[in-house]
C-alpha cells in the first residue's frame, strides 16, 4: 500500500442531557427515535449484510436491492456519524453495482485505511453457478478501475462460490472466507485484485474438513482465523501467513465445539489476548438461542468463560440467532441477532456480557436489549462500535418495502471525543502503514495540554510520545518512532488533552 497522509476530524461532543442514560437503551439523538431505515431501490426488499465505522464515525453499511425485472444488485449506503445520508459520496449517499447477473448481494465490507471501501460477496454470472465477487470503491463512492476489472474482481465458480467475510491485512492484501465447492475456502488478493500466489495454490486453501466459511480475522502475527460450520458444530481453523494450516492451534489446525443438535457459528472476534469469541446459534432447528464460544490462542476452550468456554442465551423464548460479534474496549463482548416474537414478527436483538460470559446486567434489561421495529421481521446481521463508543446494530426491517435499518444504543462507554474548540482541527500520520518511523501534524486553535501516546486496539497504552506539555494555537508536527519491538499490526495513535481524546487507526509494516 503506498504511503498516504490520513486526515482525522475532530469532534465537537457537548452532552447537554443531565443524568447518562442507560446502556442499552437506544440513542434519541440518531435518526428518528434511534433508528434509521433508507430504501434502496423503493421496491420489495433491500438486504443489510454488513457494516464498517470509519474513525470519524461515518457508518458504511452493505448488501442488496431487489432493482426490479428480477435483478437484485448490490447496494452500499454510507451515513454521516449521526445517522444522516452521506451525499459526499455517490452523490445521495447511495451506491448500486450491477454484476452482469440476475443475483448479487455485498456480504462482508471493510475499509482501507486510505478511505477506500472493499466489498465482497456474490453474483451468479450465469444461470449455472454463483460466484465469489469483490469490488473496491474510492471514498466518493465510485468504482477504484485501478483494481481488478473496471473495479471489480469475479472468482472461478469452482474456486468460490461466494465470499462471507473479508478481513485487511496490515500490508492491504484482502482476506477473504467463504465456500468453496461445499467446504470452507479461504482467498488471499494483492492490493490490486490479483490472486496472491504466495498465498497457498495460486491464492487459494481450500480446507475441506472444516466445513462452511462464514467469518475470519488476522490476528496481529498475520495468521488467519476462519470460523463456520463443520460436521462437528462451531468450527475454526487458522492458517499460517502463507496459507499453510498451523497445527499448533487445535488439531491439526482445527477447533471446534458444539452447543446442540443443530449448530451455526456466523462471527469471530479477536480479544487483544489472543483469545477468540465465536458467535452464531445453537439448538432445534425452530428453536435456537444465542450462543458464543471463547477459545485460547491454541485453539483449547476457554474454561474461564461461561461453562467450559460456552453460553448459551434465550432472548425471546422462541427462535433467536446471532450473527455478529464484537469486543468492547473493556473486554464486555457484544453479540447482535434477532428474536422470533410471532409469527412473521421479528425483532432486533443486541446482547452485552462481561468479559467472564455472564450477562452485564448493565446493559437493557438483565444484558439484553430488542428492539422493534415493525411488526414484521427486524433482522440485525452487524454490530459494532462508533468511536465514542455508541453501539451501531445494522440489518433490515420489512415496513413499506424492506429497508436498510440502522439502530444505535448507548453503550455505557465513555471512550471521549476531543474538545479542541472548532471541528476544523485536524491530524494527519504519514506514511502509514508505518515502517519504524511516521509523522504526526495536527493543528491547535488554542492552547491546549496534549499527551500523544501509542495504544492498542482495545486502547491500553504501549508508549508515550508526549506527556501533557502545554502546546500554542497553531499547527504542529512530531516526529515518531514505534518502539523496534512491536509487532506487526494495526494500532492507534491516541491525542488527548484534559477534555477527551481521540485517535486515528495506524499500522506498523
Amino acid at each position: 500500500m503506498s504511503n498516504f497522509k490520513y486526515a482525522l476530524t475532530f469532534v465537537v461532543a457537548i452532552n447537554w442531557d443531565g443524568l447518562p442514560a442507560q446502556p442499552g437503551t437506544l440513542d434519541s439523538t440518531f435518526g428518528t427515535n434511534g433508528v434509521v431505515l433508507t430504501s434502496i431501490g423503493g421496491l420489495t426488499s433491500d438486504d443489510a449484510y454488513s457494516m464498517a465505522i470509519q474513525q470519524d464515525g461515518k457508518i458504511t453499511v452493505a448488501g442488496s436491492s431487489y432493482s426490479g425485472f428480477s435483478v437484485t444488485q448490490w447496494a452500499l449506503v454510507r451515513y454521516s456519524a449521526g445517522g444522516g445520508l452521506d451525499n459526499t459520496f455517490g452523490g445521495s449517499g447511495i451506491v448500486t453495482t450491477f454484476f452482469d447477473s440476475t443475483y448479487s448481494a455485498a456480504r462482508s465490507v471493510v475499509i482501507q485505511t486510505d478511505g477506500k471501501i472493499i466489498a465482497a460477496g456474490v453474483s451468479n454470472p450465469d444461470s449455472l453457478c454463483s460466484a465469489g465477487t469483490i469490488a473496491r470503491y474510492n471514498p466518493n463512492g465510485s468504482l477504484d478501475l485501478n483494481f481488478g476489472t473496471n473495479g471489480k474482481v469475479i472468482m472461478d465458480c469452482l474456486d468460490m462460490l461466494d465470499i462471507a467475510s473479508i478481513a485487511l491485512q496490515a500490508d492491504g492484501r484482502m482476506v477473504l472466507v467463504g465456500t468453496s465447492t461445499g467446504v470452507l475456502g479461504v482467498v488471499r488478493l494483492n492490493q490490486d485484485g490479483t490472486p496472491d500466489n504466495t498465498f497457498g495454490t495460486n491464492g487459494l486453501v481450500v480446507q475441506f474438513s472444516a466445513g462452511y466459511g462464514n467469518a475470519c480475522v488476522i490476528q496481529p502475527d498475520g495468521k488467519i482465523i476462519a470460523a463456520g460450520m463443520g460436521p462437528n458444530g462451531f468450527t475454526i481453523t487458522r492458517l499460517n501467513t502463507d496459507g499453510s494450516i498451523d497445527n499448533s492451534f487445535g488439531t491439526n489446525g482445527i477447533a471446534s465445539t458444539t452447543f446442540g443438535s443443530v449448530n451455526a457459528a456466523y462471527a469471530v472476534a479477536l480479544q487483544p489476548d489472543g483469545k477468540i469469541v465465536v458467535a452464531g446459534s445453537s439448538g432445534p432447528a425452530s428453536q435456537h438461542d444465542f450462543a458464543v464460544a471463547r477459545f485460547d490462542s491454541d485453539g483449547s476452550l476457554d474454561n474461564s468463560f461461561g461453562t467450559g468456554g460456552k453460553v448459551l442465551t434465550t432472548i425471546g423464548g422462541a427462535d433467536d440467532r446471532a450473527r455478529s460479534a464484537a469486543v468492547q474496549p473493556d473486554g464486555k463482548i457484544l453479540l447482535a441477532g434477532w428474536t422470533h416474537v410471532s409469527g412473521l414478527d421479528y425483532d432486533f436483538a443486541v446482547v452485552r456480557y462481561n468479559s467472564d460470559g455472564t450477562l452485564d446486567a448493565s446493559f437493557g434489561m438483565g444484558g439484553k436489549t430488542i428492539t422493534s421495529i415493525t411488526n414484521n421481521i427486524d433482522r440485525a446481521y452487524s454490530v459494532g462500535l462508533q468511536p465514542d463508543g455508541k453501539v451501531i446494530a445494522a440489518g433490515s426491517a420489512v415496513t413499506t418495502g424492506k429497508p436498510f435499518a440502522l439502530v444505535r444504543y448507548i453503550s455505557g462507554l465513555n471512550l471521549g471525543v476531543l474538545n479542541f474548540s472548532p471541528a476544523t482541527a485536524s491530524m494527519l500520520v504519514y506514511p502509514n502503514p508505518i515502517p519504524g518511523k511516521t509523522t504526526l501534524e495536527f493543528t491547535l486553535l488554542m492552547e491546549e495540554r496534549i499527551t500523544i501516546d501509542l495504544a492498542d486496539a482495545p486502547g491500553r497504552t504501549l508508549s508515550t510520545f508526549m506527556d501533557s506539555e502545554h502546546l500554542p494555537a497553531g499547527e504542529h508536527q512530531l516526529d515518531i518512532t514505534l518502539p523496534a519491538t512491536l509487532p506487526s499490526g494495526p494500532y492507534l495513535i491516541v491525542i488527548s488533552s484534559p477534555s477527551g481524546r481521540m485517535s486515528v487507526q495506524v499500522f506498523k509494516k
